[in-house]
């Protein structure tokens, strides 16, 4: 593991994964990146045992596993090179703004049979999509769980700790965040 005062101290400390950060119950976290001091930074780490432990200037402690680390960036070799894959196109200074000229020919969609059935097709709504960041598939059945039927033509749908799908509803009382959307607290 590199020293981690080369890895990003917010994209680190935004991902403890401790009990104050975390819900322990669903893995929400329980802050906000932008409440984190603007001068945070590593006071003080150590690796032990499979794990990175970090003191940070705000009095902190977090606990990393290495294996975790070097596996979350999408190359593969840790956070410090995260966004700067030569492949990965998601960073701040890659996004472009809408023009009128990108829709000069309408908005980009597709029939969902044609999704389907024809390649080419599926290829120009991917294209759109990491492109201009949308699509319209007109035509989808309105069935249960079809939303994931959508999401598996674009790839591999991830589970995780809230399962394969999960329903967002208001909740007078809720245990996570999505939950809380559109409620006062």
């Amino acid at each position: 593991m590199s020293d981690p005062r080369a890895l990003s101290g917010y994209w680190l400390r935004d991902n403890c994964p401790c009990v104050e950060c975390r819900d322990p119950g669903n893995g929400q976290k329980l802050f906000q990146i932008t409440d984190l001091p603007a001068d945070l930074a590593v006071r003080e780490s150590a690796e032990r045992d499979g794990h990175l432990t970090v003191l940070w200037t705000d009095g902190h402690r977090s606990r990393y596993p290495l294996a975790w680390l070097a596996a979350a960036a999408p190359d593969g070799h840790g956070p410090e090179n995260a966004g700067r894959h030569p492949g990965d196109h998601r960073t701040e200074a890659a996004k472009r703004l809408w023009r009128a000229a990108d829709f000069a020919a309408g908005h980009p969609e597709a029939h969902w049979d044609a999704h389907l059935a024809d390649p080419a097709e599926r290829a120009a709504v991917l294209r759109a999509v990491r492109h201009l960041g949308f699509a319209v598939l007109r035509g989808v059945p309105t069935t249960d769980r079809q939303v994931l039927a959508v999401a598996r033509t674009f790839g591999h749908v991830r589970v995780t700790n809230y399962g394969e799908l999960f329903d967002v509803r208001v909740e007078p009382d809720p245990n996570n965040l999505a939950d809380a959307i559109g409620t006062r607290r």
